[in-house]
């Protein structure tokens, strides 16, 4: 009886360690199956041209963030990188933006602004919120769910000046 008690755990611990085994493989196939470009790559099309970046934008918290580099420059900003200060400083006509790494709190033109997501950085780049930029750019975002596109289209400073607003 002893011999029958002793083997039922061991049937018991060999069951849950194939168990374990079994979900480990799940989920490791799991994140291979998301790390596979293609349905979930997001395409930037910024005044009518289709941006190749670097580094792929990605989504954190409903927000899309995007290489600043990048998409400052084709929307006319230019960009410099404080590097003594962790931050990034886009310029484009009168309006300065100003945001740290890993910082929620941005500066537009010297006033105090909270941003939804902070800029951090993948691989040497440092992704910012697309819409907050954008807006702050004069340029309008949008969204097509169906094919995970963002389209980004400057405005005339007339009609940024009343469509921003």
């Amino acid at each position: 009886m002893n011999i029958a008690g002793c083997e039922l755990p061991r049937k018991a611990a060999a069951i849950l360690v194939l168990a374990a085994m079994f979900m480990l493989s799940l989920t490791v196939a799991a994140a291979a199956d998301e790390a596979q470009p293609g349905a979930d790559t997001i395409k930037v099309v910024v005044n009518s041209k289709t941006l190749n970046l670097e580094v792929a934008p990605t989504v954190r918290c409903d927000r899309v963030m995007v290489p600043a580099r990048a998409i400052a420059e084709e929307l006319g900003a230019r960009v410099i990188w404080q590097a003594n200060k962790q931050s990034i400083l886009i310029q484009k006509d009168e309006k300065t933006i100003i945001m740290t790494m890993y910082h929620p709190l941005a500066y537009v033109n010297d006033e105090l602004v909270v941003l939804d997501v902070p800029p951090f950085s993948i691989d040497g780049s440092t992704l910012i919120p697309l819409y907050f930029v954008s807006q702050n750019m004069d340029a309008k975002a949008s969204w097509n769910a169906e094919s995970n596109t963002v389209t980004i289209t400057s405005l005339p400073k007339a009609a940024a000046a009343y469509c921003l607003q």
